[in-house]
């Protein structure tokens, strides 16, 4: 059979087109597809491919995108980067922050202490009082009065008369004024000198004299003081230990009394009233001694 045409494409692709020559026998295999179903596999396999091709392109661009990120991640967070060889150009920067040392070097004080010894020494003196008694001698001077009686007798012839005269002469008495108490009778205590003294000073002011007009005797008052340093009480004795003022029960800084005496006694006396009773002691020497509050 030459010259046979078996078939012709309908244009599709592939054409399968069959031709048989030279008394050789030409079998023509039809296959049975039809040219929509062959269409969709085409359209389905371009549709494959363009996925392929976009899921290929996108899993790059994130992959890129990750190693950027890595990057910049790692420049934010670490003060030293080591540099990245990437297809992309990137700056590496890189920040130093300056460290700062601080040395605290302990200072030591050192105190000493030196302690401070004080002695105390406590002197006592004993004096003796010394009484001197003055006598004044006090003159009395008694006159009695002379009576003159003249008479005179007269003789007349008639009459005798006789006169009595009487003169009578009267003395007056003359007072004596005394001399008044000396302060300086008294013995007066010193302070010892100590630090701090036990026996402070005596000391008497405001001494006053007064006469009596009608009997001439002299009555003289004068102060008597002594003084505590502060934190300190005083404490007075009379006649080296014949006790003292009532003062001395409020244990004061500062204790004054009063002393008097009279010229016709000559003796300094303390006089104090207590709940309506008077108390009187003569005094014949005054001594002062300073402790340091108790109970106060």
């Amino acid at each position: 059979m030459d010259g046979v045409t078996l078939g012709v494409g309908n244009g599709g692709d592939p054409d399968l087109d069959v031709t048989s020559s030279n008394n050789r026998t030409c079998s023509r295999v039809i296959i049975a597809t039809s040219s929509e179903k062959l269409s969709t596999i085409f359209r389905f396999q371009f549709v494959l491919k363009c996925v392929m091709k976009w899921f290929s392109t996108l899993l790059y661009i994130l992959l890129i995108a990750s190693r950027i990120h890595i990057i910049y991640s790692c420049i934010a967070t670490s003060p030293t980067t080591e540099p990245t060889t990437t297809t992309t150009t990137t700056e590496l920067t890189t920040t130093t922050e300056p460290t700062t040392t601080t040395t605290t070097t302990p200072t030591t004080t050192t105190t000493t202490t030196t302690p401070t010894t004080t002695t105390t020494t406590s002197t006592t003196t004993t004096t003796t009082p010394t009484t001197t008694t003055t006598t004044t001698p006090t003159t009395t001077t008694t006159t009695t009065p002379t009576t003159t009686t003249t008479t005179t007798p007269t003789t007349t012839t008639t009459t005798t008369t006789t006169t009595t005269t009487t003169t009578t002469t009267t003395t007056p008495t003359t007072t004596t004024t005394q001399t008044p108490c000396n302060p300086d009778a008294i013995n007066y205590g010193m302070g010892d000198g100590g630090t701090p003294e036990v026996a402070v000073d005596v000391d008497y002011t405001n001494v006053v004299s007064t006469t009596d007009t009608t009997t001439g005797v002299v009555t003289t008052t004068m102060t008597v003081t002594c003084s505590a340093i502060n934190g300190y009480n005083v404490y007075m004795i009379f006649n080296n230990g014949q006790g003292g003022p009532a003062d001395n029960q409020n244990m004061p800084q500062t204790i004054s009394i009063s002393l008097s005496c009279t010229s016709d006694t000559m003796v300094w006396n303390y006089i104090v009233t207590i709940n309506g009773v008077t108390y009187t002691r003569a005094v014949t020497a005054v001594d002062c001694q300073q402790a340091m509050n108790a109970g106060k």
